[in-house]
């Protein structure tokens, strides 16, 4: 990431902070977690079971990545690449990539 020291630890609050909301309102059982992978952030649900009761593996929904100066927001495609978000996949800051979230087409994340 081409952020400074302080920005990552600004973004790093924000995103785990964003999720402790996300998990507030959920299934106490799924819950939302953010971690550093390859340079970006990644969010993912776990907790969740199938029909028999199974844990489920992890799941990535979303990697934002800083590059170029920009946001960019990317959603998993079956295949295991990410695909850039069709709605908006750059914002400027931070701030503007969480509120895309939120009004993210029939929220399709959470």
């Amino acid at each position: 990431m081409n952020l400074s020291p302080l920005e990552l630890q600004r973004a790093r609050k924000q995103l785990q902070a964003y999720c402790d909301q996300r998990n507030r309102g959920t299934n106490s059982r799924t819950r939302w977690s953010t971690r550093e992978v390859d340079n970006c952030f990644l969010i993912a649900r776990s907790g969740r079971f199938d029909n028999k009761g199974r844990v489920l593996p992890e799941q990535a929904l979303l990697k934002l990545c800083y590059r170029d100066e920009v946001w960019q927001l990317f959603v998993p495609r079956a295949q295991g690449d990410w695909l850039p978000y069709p709605p908006r996949p750059e914002v400027k800051n931070f701030d503007q990539l969480l509120k895309e979230l939120d009004q993210a087409p029939l929220h399709v994340h959470w």
